[in-house]
């Protein structure tokens, strides 16, 4: 530490009593000497690192200045604020490559190394690390539970918006092909027939009304009924049609 480097020198700079103008100490014995490596210490001290703690080829994926989700960002990103020399950052790397991993298809993972992208970082107001956030559609969201996977990763498919489907993974395309296509197409032929059958009593509805504005007797009542029922015809066969 400093404090070493100060009291070595203090031993060599007074020199042996008595000897006058050797009091400067001994060549490489003298405070300088001492301040000197004391000083080197101090300067690996401030030397932090400044590599990014996740790989190229990591599940994880390295945000920056120009690589960073804003608000036209088609996935929803959740994002680690850290610091290399962080130590809780070192201790979470394995748990938020897991969580990018078991993530992957639902909600994209990525980092931020604070030592290198400080106006990120700053943007982004973080001020302790590791400090994580969600960013959907420009917005940041805060994460303030506990660092474990499982708290993380529930957070995280709580966020996402409802009703989505995954179908990058194979099962996830079978499944909804087989049930959630099934049942779309279902509910499809349905809307359809009750289209057709709106679409069949506006034409009855017609019929009769020219039949009686054409002097005919109605078999279903006065004009304006028809006229009336031919109108709500009408309007279910929209409603069915839409």
């Amino acid at each position: 530490s400093d404090d070493g480097g100060g009291g070595m020198g203090g031993m060599g700079g007074g020199g042996f009593p008595g000897m006058g103008g050797m009091g400067g100490g001994f060549p490489g014995m003298g405070g300088g000497g001492g301040r000197a490596r004391g000083g080197g210490r101090g300067q690996q001290q401030q030397e932090r690192p400044k590599e990014n703690l996740y790989a190229k080829d990591s599940a994880v994926t390295n945000l920056r200045q120009g690589k960073f989700p804003g608000t036209d960002a088609k996935h929803v990103w959740l994002v680690e604020f850290y610091a290399p020399w962080c130590g809780h950052c070192r201790q979470m790397k394995p748990i938020w490559e897991r969580l990018a991993s078991e993530l992957r298809g639902f909600v994209k993972v990525g980092a931020v190394n604070c030592e290198t992208q400080k106006s990120v970082c700053g943007m982004e107001g973080v001020e302790s690390y590791p400090t994580i956030k969600m960013k959907k559609g420009g917005v940041s969201t805060p994460y303030d539970g506990e660092r474990d996977l499982s708290a993380m990763k529930t957070w995280a498919l709580e966020k996402l918006p409802v009703n989505v489907v995954n179908l990058r993974r194979p099962e996830s395309l079978t499944s909804f092909l087989e049930k959630d296509c099934a049942d779309a197409k279902k509910a499809a032929a349905e809307a359809a027939s009750e289209a057709a059958a709106a679409r069949a009593e506006a034409a009855d509805a017609k019929k009769a009304l020219e039949a009686a504005r054409g002097g005919k007797a109605p078999e279903d009542g006065t004009p304006e009924a028809l006229a009336d029922k031919l109108a709500e015809a009408r309007r279910a066969a929209a409603a069915a049609e839409s």
